[in-house]
């Protein structure tokens, strides 16, 4: 800036640098203008980039679910060709059918993803299997329903070749393991077609009820014509013919019985019913037929297995609920049977059981997609299991009622055996918490008919004893009412020993006794030739001695009362009987204490004109030991009229025992108010002792 020069070549600079500024401008403006098109297509490729990205993903997810579509819903052309056009009659394809429907309930239960189900394709799919699986379930159902008809009549054809033998429940343990490989296919069935599966436990119910019926009767009708009851042929579909008495007792009813009655709780019988019902402790029964307890317990001992048997059939064939445990025990958990037969039937139970539990854990896969509270309330018939057994022992309430009926016939304390033996019985199903078997369920329902039995049975008694007559003739005797309570009570206890109706027992006694009391005081009066205190304390004494003998805890009060009135009355009847048998003396002496009860010393008496030596002295002449024992010889003629023999000992004894109270008493006012006059009775106590001696012995 110093120089012209120096500001012409400074502006020169300035001009060359707007004109390079100007063309960088230019350049830069160009550059703009190719970058932007960059960017609009940069950003475009990156929009197109995400889209392709989702795409991919969505067609991945795609091809996923198409080949799990696939792959799921295709089902291998063997599954149908297993399912509807192998033969079910083939048992070794089992398995195969087994598997097949485990495929087919595979594809069937397979969950699609939301929407995927409204496809044509799926719901064409779902409509095959469907159809195949209702195909397969009828060709099922005809198949098990035609099993079961052909089962059943084979039972019938078995059954109706044997002949009439002891009584003897037929086993459906060979039934039960030909159609327990269904099991598994009943399962599917359960959950994949109910209806059919319904159809099905119908179908056996009324197969099997027919058998069951026909074979709980035979039974019965066999267990009654053991006991000499005439067997209905007409209901008897086993029964060729009849044959003697004889042959029911031979052979398979032998071996322990296990009573119900709570008095042999100890162990079970050790000798066969034909030895025991042969003894001479059954009494009131022919000696060739087996007492009616021990064959009751036989009939429960031969039902129970078949009940339980069925029970855990129909448990493991129809998928009910397991029960934790089903008791088989008649009175304890360890039962011996009473026939060989019955010891092989546990048995097999016992290794078709174990057979069971395997299945539960290998051939059963369909259980796993039902929780047990499922299982067991849906697609029930009648009530579940309990109803499917009920429906198929229907007869067995009214064959057990009437076996019922028919052993009170023969002996009415049966009903008081049956009201001890089922109670306990129940009592012991209930204390173990378990599921009670269908013969358990069946006694809970019977044991109405036995209270009433016995209740019957209580009240006849009681009206027999208020009826009885008075009886007729010259002595009254202990009374048959008093005898009949003993009798009653007797066998009552040896039944009973403690079970757990004693209740109900006792409150029969409470009738009884009180009966018996009012009884006895009704022909006390009404007796004419008997006096009322006889009749009175003769029967009280009995009667203390029935309850005495038998402690029957709750007639304590009355045993009391009974005593009370025997010794009241006898003591009556002593004091009434002998009266004053020397009644001078007698008067003569009450005078002597009346006065010294006025206070006249005893050395004064003798002074009196009425009570001097002398008179004394006439009084003693008139009483020799001669008459005195004749007089006694006619009280006990007397006594003896009326007085029953096993209580005259007694009485006799008793008037002993007064009397010679009043001569010990005529003593000690001798000696106390005659001292030293030498006056005394012509015969002494030992003398008195002697003539009732005597008396007793001569008669």
């Amino acid at each position: 800036m110093g120089s012209e020069v120096a500001i012409l070549e400074l502006m020169h600079g300035l001009d060359q640098a707007v004109r390079e500024i100007g063309d960088m401008e230019t350049k830069l403006e160009v550059y703009d203008q190719l970058l932007s098109g960059v960017r609009s297509t940069m950003a475009h490729l990156g929009s197109q980039y995400s889209a392709t990205l989702v795409e991919n993903r969505n067609l991945q997810a795609l091809l996923r679910e198409v080949d799990e579509l696939v792959t799921k819903l295709d089902l291998d052309p063997r599954v149908e060709h297993t399912l509807l056009r192998t033969r079910l009659s083939e048992t070794s394809s089992i398995k195969d059918w087994t598997l097949a429907a485990t495929k087919l309930q595979e594809a069937s239960d397979f969950e699609l993803s939301p929407g995927v189900s409204i496809l044509q394709a799926v719901t064409e799919r779902k409509e095959y299997f469907s159809s195949l699986s209702f195909k397969f379930g009828r060709r099922l159902q005809e198949h098990l329903t035609g099993l079961f008809v052909q089962q059943a009549e084979q039972l019938k054809e078995d059954g109706s070749g044997r002949g009439l033998g002891l009584p003897v429940l037929p086993s459906h343990t060979v039934i039960h393991q030909t159609l327990l490989p269904y099991s598994a296919l009943l399962c599917w069935m359960r959950q994949s077609e109910p209806q059919p599966f319904n159809e099905v436990m119908e179908m056996y119910v009324r197969s099997f009820r027919r058998v069951y019926e026909a074979e709980i009767r035979q039974f019965m009708a066999d267990v009654k014509a053991s006991l000499g009851a005439p067997v209905d042929l007409k209901r008897s579909k086993f029964l060729p013919k009849m044959t003697s008495n004889a042959d029911l007792l031979r052979g398979s009813l032998g071996g322990s019985l296990l009573s119900l009655s709570p008095a042999r709780d100890k162990g079970a019988f050790s000798q066969s019913v034909v030895d025991i019902s042969a003894s001479p402790t059954a009494a009131g029964t022919d000696s060739s037929k087996p007492r009616f307890d021990q064959l009751f317990s036989s009939v429960l001992e031969q039902l129970q297995p078949v009940c339980v048997a069925e029970q855990k059939f129909l448990t493991s064939f129809f998928h009910f609920q397991k029960p934790e445990v089903v008791t088989v025990s008649v009175v304890c958990p360890h039962i011996q049977w009473c026939t060989s037969s019955c010891t092989q039937r546990e048995e097999e139970e016992e290794e078709e059981g174990e057979r069971g539990e395997e299945e539960d854990d290998t051939d059963f896969p369909f259980r796993q997609r039902q929780s047990p509270q499922v299982m067991h309330d849906s697609h029930s018939v009648g009530g579940g299991l309990q109803g499917l057994l009920s429906q198929l022992f229907q007869t067995l309430l009214p064959e057990i009622e009437g076996l019922i009926l028919f052993g009170e016939k023969l002996d009415s304390f049966n009903s008081l055996y049956l009201l001890t033996a089922i109670s306990h019985r129940l009592v012991i199903s209930t204390e173990s918490g378990a599921m009670m078997s269908e013969l358990d369920e069946t006694l809970k329902k019977a044991l109405v008919c036995v209270r009433r039995l016995f209740d019957a049975f209580t009240a006849s008694r009681k009206k027999a004893i208020e009826e009885m007559k008075v009886p007729k003739g010259g002595k009254c005797g202990v009374l048959s009412c008093v005898v009949m309570f003993g009798e009653f009570s007797e066998r009552a206890e040896s039944i009973i020993m403690g079970g757990d109706r004693r209740s109900e027992l006792d409150k029969a006694y409470g009738h009884l006794i009180d009966s018996v009391f009012a009884t006895i005081e009704r022909v006390a009066k009404e007796h004419t030739k008997t006096p009322v205190d006889v009749v009175r304390f003769e029967n009280y004494h009995q009667l203390m001695d029935i309850l005495s003998r038998m402690k029957i805890s709750c007639l304590e009060r009355r045993k009391e009362e009974a005593k009370k009135k025997y010794r009241t009355h006898k003591k009556q009847y002593v004091d009434k009987s002998l009266g004053r048998p020397m009644e001078k003396l007698s008067q003569f002496f009450e005078g002597v204490e009346g006065l010294l009860a006025g206070g006249t010393k005893a050395d004064e008496v003798g002074f009196r004109l009425d009570y001097s030596k002398t008179e004394l002295k006439k009084c003693i002449k008139e009483y020799p030991g001669k008459e005195v024992k004749k007089g006694l010889e006619k009280l006990f003629r007397r006594v003896e009229r009326e007085v029953s023999e096993e209580v005259l000992e007694v009485v006799w004894g008793d008037m002993q025992g007064c009397f010679m109270q009043q001569v010990a008493r005529f003593n000690q006012l001798i000696q106390q108010c005659y001292s030293g006059a030498g006056i005394a009775l012509e015969f002494n106590e030992g003398d008195v002792a002697e003539y009732f001696r005597s008396i007793a012995e001569q008669r």
